[in-house]
């Protein structure tokens, strides 16, 4: 099986990666709402760095609202995308402290 006909299968059993597409959709408007809102800089930008969170968990629940199956067991990259996701648990305490000190 070639790559291209891989990407095209995986794509479809995916819906061409709509429940976060969707997901991030939903996450701007939390944007929105959140910088429109009258309070200081410092809590719009804590409350959209919060708001980020949002993504992931939404994805699963719309996926699961329009069937997509995205968590393919045999896809060939899918022990590479675990260490890259693994190492931005590395960066998170860096951001963290960045952001205490300089909201």
């Amino acid at each position: 099986m070639d790559i291209k006909c891989l990407r095209n299968e995986l794509s479809l059993r995916g819906k061409n990666g709509l429940p976060f597409l969707m997901a991030a959709a939903v996450v701007w408007v939390v944007f929105l709402v959140i910088f429109l809102l009258e309070m200081s800089i410092e809590t719009k930008n804590i409350l959209a760095f919060y708001g980020t969170g949002l993504m992931f968990p939404l994805a699963v629940v719309i996926s699961k609202l329009i069937r997509a199956d995205w968590r393919m067991n045999d896809h060939p990259f899918g022990i590479l995308g675990l260490y890259i996701n693994l190492a931005q648990l590395i960066y998170f305490p860096i951001l963290f402290w960045a952001f205490s000190k300089s909201p």
